[in-house]
């Protein structure tokens, strides 16, 4: 796989947190805006989460320093982290497919979270904490979603 630009790839890689931190403050933001039946929240929805999407897509090929190993499996985390947040997305705009990327998002989030925690515990890896975290969070929404404990409300 191709990595970005190196100029690109550092200026994402410095703001890495405070982006993803934005982007899912934004979809909060959408989300309550759906909830709350406020006009064209959709198109809000899914811009933001579109956004969110496609940031964790693009920092799956930021240069990073670590070894081979621990570089494809943080690839393989940040792009199963998109596909379940379209599959999200998915399911609240209640379009087909969602419970597929769910599960794929899911599967690839569950094998490529645990091998980071393997990673952690060897110290192989230094930067663990921003993993758990969306592990925990994402993983847990996704989980929820596809366990069918929520589902999006009619109007």
């Amino acid at each position: 796989m191709t990595q970005l630009p190196e100029s690109i790839s550092r200026w994402v890689k410095d703001r890495e947190i405070i982006l993803e931190i934005i982007f899912a403050a934004l979809v909060v933001l959408a989300v309550a805006m759906k909830f709350s039946n406020i006009q064209r929240s959709e198109d809000a929805l899914m811009l933001a989460m579109l956004v969110l999407a496609s940031f964790y897509f693009l920092t799956a090929f930021i240069q990073r320093q670590e070894g081979n190993v621990l570089i494809i499996v943080s690839q393989v985390f940040q792009i199963a982290s998109s596909v379940s947040v379209i599959g999200l997305l998915f399911t609240i705009m209640r379009l087909p497919g969602a419970k597929e990327q769910l599960l794929i998002g899911l599967a690839s989030m569950a094998l490529s979270g645990v091998m980071m925690i393997f990673l952690a515990v060897t110290g192989r890896a230094q930067k663990f904490l921003p993993v758990l975290i969306r592990l925990l969070v994402l993983g847990g929404l996704s989980l929820n979603v596809w366990l069918g404990l929520w589902t999006p409300s009619t109007r």
